[in-house]
């Protein structure tokens, strides 16, 4: 059998209190010509500031066929770094995946410390939003955008966005500099923007 993890999908960065209970979720695919039967052990293991082991089992997967495991929700977090690996089989090729993910009392987002920023994304000399989806299991004040910059050159803005994709703060324009290109910049709202739980 060969049960390889594709990828494992987490923020990179957590917001200590707020972002719990949060779910990690696995990619697996079977790469293998025979069949992986019911009931196989997928585990997490989260090790480092916060620790938690998890184990779900796979459904019956026939060759090159693909599922997601959710696991069960990691209740809560201290401040610090946690890695998480998710093992499965003999294969060592493409048996586990590593994350690693930093838990703050003042950010969160998808990227963490293993990212390379490598290529973008944007609409040249046309605009529109890029926009990422994020839940708090508890509400929390929103004070602004962190965003990784290729070039310099446009102008861009933050935004916050109700569920239903409604814009409810925006920041001022920012006149993107040549020095911010390959960085981060903060875009601030003129005041922090009360988010409700599960908002």
């Amino acid at each position: 059998t060969d049960l390889g993890v594709d990828k494992i999908e987490t923020l990179g960065t957590m917001l200590a209190g707020v972002s719990y209970p949060h779910s990690i979720k696995a990619f697996v695919t079977n790469y293998g010509t025979n069949t992986i039967p019911a009931g196989t052990n997928v585990t997490l293991n989260v090790s480092g500031s916060n620790t938690f082991t998890n184990t779900q089992l796979t459904n019956s997967l026939a060759a090159g066929t693909t599922q997601t495991i959710v696991f069960a929700a990691i209740p809560t977090a201290v401040v610090g770094n946690n890695t998480i690996t998710v093992p499965n089989d003999d294969n060592i090729a493409n048996s586990s995946a590593t994350t690693s993910q930093l838990v703050t009392s003042n950010g969160f987002g998808y990227p963490n410390s293993d990212a390379i920023n490598v290529g973008g994304i944007g609409f040249n000399t046309g605009s529109g939003l890029l926009v990422v989806s994020h839940r708090f299991p508890m509400g929390t004040n929103i004070s602004g955008v962190k965003v990784f910059l290729k070039t310099g050159g446009n102008t861009i803005f933050g935004v916050l966005t109700n569920s239903v994709g409604e814009i409810i703060a925006q920041t001022t324009d920012y006149n993107v500099q040549l020095a911010d290109s390959n960085n981060y910049v903060t875009l601030s709202f003129a005041s922090p923007f009360a988010m409700a739980a599960d908002s």
